[in-house]
């Protein structure tokens, strides 16, 4: 579990430079039109979420030999609706993991503030306390 805020970033770079580099594969591979249009959306969320976490001075671990293993079947599976299938069947699992990883951290009392103040327009996560210190100041929301 994150128990800083640089845990929590390197937590997440991980599997977003996964999304990335499978989106990027399944753009031009998928072949169902759902599949092709959800590799775009989730190719453009993975590069605005890497570029947030380097502009934080987050570095890019090498990739694990689960994340390696995942990749080359992405690379090794043939276009079609074999490719479309192993294509979602990656990415539920990289967003269960994300999801998991994030319960954790809001399931310790002590990652919650005292009293949360939340201002109308203000990002929820900026309460967290140890993301305060990256986040923007509500002002500039």
């Amino acid at each position: 579990m994150a128990a800083n805020e640089k845990e929590f970033r390197m937590g997440v770079i991980g599997p977003a430079e996964l999304s990335l580099a499978t989106s990027q594969i399944a753009v031009s591979k998928a072949t169902n039109k759902n599949v092709k249009e959800f590799a775009g959306f989730e190719l453009g969320e993975a590069i605005a979420v890497i570029g947030v976490l380097k502009d934080l001075g987050t570095s890019v671990p090498p990739m694990d030999a689960k994340a390696k293993a995942t990749l080359e079947k992405i690379k090794s599976t043939p276009a079609g609706l074999e490719f479309d299938k192993v294509y979602i069947k990656v990415q539920l699992e990289n967003h269960e993991f994300l999801r998991d990883f994030w319960l954790k951290i809001i399931s310790v009392k002590e990652n919650w503030p005292a009293r949360p103040k939340i201002r109308a327009g203000t990002w929820p996560l900026y309460r967290w306390p140890f993301l305060k210190s990256t986040w923007p100041s509500p002002a500039v929301f």
